[in-house]
């Protein structure tokens, strides 16, 4: 695991902390709880943490390939690849999810 595990498991443990502090002191949540969370829940979060970036990025490329295809059926026979990824490239990313979702170009 390296220095990064620790390093975001200690982060996530100091988050938690910050959420489940006021939630103790008010009794909404018991101090057995909290403790059990913070100590066993960390690696749980940083696992479901790591899946979501993780599916977030490949979204991401599948957005990105989708407006490629749109892009390469509406221009002509003969443009290049390297054009309609320049294109793609250059879009910002608010345009590419509207463009990839909608049928505008």
């Amino acid at each position: 695991m390296g220095v990064w595990g620790p390093l975001i498991a200690a982060v996530v443990r100091w988050a938690l902390l910050i959420l489940l502090a006021p939630l103790v002191t008010r009794g909404i949540v018991p101090q057995n709880v909290a403790d059990s969370v913070l100590s066993e829940g960390t690696m749980q979060i940083v696992a479901a943490l790591a899946s979501l970036a993780v599916l977030a990025w490949s979204c991401r490329d599948k957005i990105i390939d989708w407006i490629g295809i749109k892009k390469a059926l509406h221009a002509p026979a003969s443009t290049p690849v390297e054009q309609i990824k320049s294109e793609v490239a250059a879009m910002p990313m608010t345009e590419k999810v509207s463009v990839a979702f909608t049928d505008k170009q």
